[in-house]
């Protein structure tokens, strides 16, 4: 009679559906940004005059192959390898 017992616990107990479910954490957007930022891959940087010499475009996603790094808003020119930040 016990292994009766036990044996329609363990069926009773596999029978039932849970709607326990843990909470789904919203959908957080990131705040926009307002900056717009082109980063640079420079040979040399002069922060005093927020420009670099042999230049190239680095998209943020290739920010740590570079080692001389030049910021500049949204505001910037590029000429030749020589780029300089407006501002």
């Amino acid at each position: 009679m016990f292994t009766k017992t036990i044996l329609f616990a363990l069926l009773a107990a596999c029978g039932v559906n849970s709607d326990i479910t843990p909470d789904a954490p919203e959908d957080i957007e990131a705040p926009e940004d307002d900056l717009v930022e082109q980063l640079f891959c420079c040979e040399s940087v002069d922060p005093k005059t927020a420009s670099g010499e042999g230049c190239k475009i680095l998209p943020k996603e290739h920010i740590l192959l570079c080692q001389t790094i030049l910021a500049c808003g949204d505001v910037w020119t590029l000429d030749n390898g020589k780029a300089t930040c407006g501002k």
